[in-house]
């Protein structure tokens, strides 16, 4: 596992995920699940969409030590839930 995370040094900590059988893979960028995809290794769904990890998966702390994603939400200045956003909307907030 060090070799790996050696040679993918341009990741920072928190990039580093566990499908539900505990495989481990990477999501680059910002750190956040863009597309969902297959597990190589036993074929469970990865990554996620709309910047939100599969609730099956998990931070990988065998990679780097990180205890949370690259991005936490909750840590957004002025950060409001994409689902009281959507019932601002239609109430006529812009």
């Amino acid at each position: 596992m060090k070799m790996i995370y050696n040679a993918m040094e341009f990741l920072t900590k928190g990039h580093w995920f566990e499908c539900p059988n505990g495989h481990v893979y990477a999501i680059g960028e910002c750190g956040r699940a863009a597309q969902k995809s297959k597990c190589p290794e036993c074929n469970a769904d990865i990554g996620g969409t709309s910047h939100r990890l599969d609730p099956t998966n998990c931070v990988s702390e065998q990679m780097d030590g990180a205890t949370r994603s690259a991005y936490k939400e909750d840590m957004r200045t002025n950060y409001i839930p994409d689902e009281m956003l959507d019932d601002l909307r239609r109430q006529g907030f812009r």
